[in-house]
């Protein structure tokens, strides 16, 4: 695999890492403010409270799709290299 093939991959495989950090962050930022009871924030926006048992769920979904753009993005960067080489 050459540098043009190294940087396209980076081009693609970047801009989605990002997208699921950033992703993962607004996730973290939603469960925790949902899991706090009886605290109001913001009273414009009414806060609906979240069980552990929802919270679980919501990170393992998570956790889920990350593993699985990770490995495709794996997979793909294995058969750049295969189909260059």
């Amino acid at each position: 695999m050459d540098s043009t093939d190294q940087a396209l991959f980076l081009s693609i495989a970047a801009p989605v890492l990002m997208g699921v950090v950033a992703v993962g962050a607004l996730l973290f930022i939603k469960i925790s403010r949902r899991r706090q009871r009886g605290q109001s924030h913001d009273a414009a926006v009414p806060v609906v409270p979240m069980s552990a048992g929802q919270a679980r769920r919501l990170i393992r979904g998570y956790l889920w799709v990350m593993a699985l753009l990770v490995a495709g993005l794996g997979i793909t960067f294995v058969v750049m290299a295969e189909v260059a080489a």
